[in-house]
């Protein structure tokens, strides 16, 4: 009967020493992991042909945005891949810039704003998002939206800016 008690016993300690073990190892690697599933890294084409591929960066990463919808002047909804197979939906805020709300006493020039910035998006062939990946006090994702159309490469943070339908921060 002893030698079964102090038998449990050590294989308790054996148990507890493997938990601390595993947790240890989990929290010394955890960064490591965390950058392998999408924490500072930032997807890149290098060919037409290849998949996405992740590479670590410090700079703004911009995304290709799949589906987009528009809230108010400054604020979209935008799916975009932060991965090859992981697809983030994410409310985003336009960096920098404010435009009427749609409701309150500046209702119509919100409006406007709206429907300027879902024209301007409709016409566009392709659009990306820069982002310093910052959020602001609300959780959204601060960004800056780029349109490709017949023109080229347009920043449309600024566009909304020069056609007077929002005001810089």
């Amino acid at each position: 009967m002893a030698s079964e008690t102090r038998r449990l016993k050590c294989w308790g300690a054996a148990k507890a020493l493997c938990v601390i073990m595993v947790s240890s190892v989990s929290l010394l690697f955890w960064p490591f992991f965390y950058s392998s599933i999408g924490g500072e890294t930032k997807p890149t084409k290098t060919s037409e042909a290849s998949s996405r591929v992740a590479v670590p960066s410090l700079s703004p990463s911009i995304y290709k945005v799949e589906g987009i919808r528009v809230i108010d002047g400054d604020t979209v909804e935008a799916r975009f891949y932060i991965w090859s197979d992981i697809m983030l939906c994410k409310v985003v805020r336009l960096e920098g810039i404010d435009a009427p709300e749609v409701y309150g006493p500046a209702k119509l020039s919100g409006l406007a704003a709206k429907e300027y910035l879902e024209s301007r998006l409709a016409k566009a062939n392709e659009i990306y998002l820069r982002t310093d990946k910052n959020n602001d006090k609300y959780g959204r994702l601060l960004a800056v939206i780029l349109v490709r159309d017949v023109v080229g490469l347009v920043n449309l943070n600024e566009e909304m800016l020069a056609k007077g339908h929002a005001h810089s921060l």
